[in-house]
């Protein structure tokens, strides 16, 4: 990956920087969310982030993202058991985030340290 991103010009780089903060912040968000709130919060009532699921109050069947809030929250704080629980895909879900922030932020790292690489030899040649 180091390789494929210096061998990037100005534009190329900058559109990859694009991308790679965008899906930053689209799987950080959630993670974030997951460590700031507990399951226990949710269940309670004492923190409402959504209201109530249309399709299970019209069929009485939880969609498929019901309880994918706390399960992630349930992941945050290494309970797989409850995850699972609350949601079967909740620690598959928690787990592809968390490689797609990592990833993500590790390539906007790498866009930056080569749009500062270009900016030193753009310097250096005038």
């Amino acid at each position: 990956m180091r390789a494929w991103v210096r061998a990037r010009d100005r534009a190329e780089a900058t559109g990859v920087g694009v991308l790679a903060g965008f899906f930053f912040l689209v799987t950080v968000a959630p993670l974030l969310v997951s460590v700031a709130l507990s399951p226990d919060d949710i269940d309670s009532g004492r923190v409402r982030l959504t209201g109530p699921c249309p399709y299970l109050a019209e069929t009485g069947t939880p969609c498929g993202s019901c309880g994918l809030t706390r399960a992630f929250a349930s992941m945050s704080r290494g309970q797989l058991a409850r995850a699972s629980a609350y949601n079967p895909a909740g620690p598959v879900l928690w787990g592809l985030f968390v490689v797609g922030a990592g990833t993500s932020g590790y390539t906007v790292a790498l866009v930056l340290a080569r749009l500062a690489q270009l900016k030193r030899q753009g310097a250096l040649a005038h």
